[in-house]
């Protein structure tokens, strides 16, 4: 069975603690492959494959257009209603163990 969302959180805090704490790149390459093989596990305790999954979560997200903005920081994804005429919405019906 999944483990409780309180236990999944804590296991991703844990290595996000792991991930801080690093001196190297490789430690830190580590902590964030311990989230991933972690999720991985996860996903397969709800009955899904972890690379259809991400296969899907990818396609999603590369569907999306936009550009950086330096006053966030971060990248805004175009939301005109012809960028979202081309989204994709991840579909996991066939994704299923």
């Amino acid at each position: 069975f999944p483990v409780t969302i309180t236990a999944f959180v804590a296991m991703i805090v844990e290595e996000l603690g792991e991930f801080i704490a690093a001196n190297t790149v490789e430690e830190r390459i580590d902590a964030m492959a311990d989230i991933i093989v972690f999720a991985y596990g996860e996903i397969a305790k709800y009955g899904y494959h972890g690379d259809k999954v991400m296969d899907e979560v990818i396609k999603e997200i590369s569907s999306r257009v936009g550009a950086y903005d330096p006053a966030t920081k971060k990248w805004q994804k175009d939301k005109s209603p012809e960028a979202q005429a081309k989204w994709y919405s991840a579909d996991f019906t066939n994704c299923k163990l």
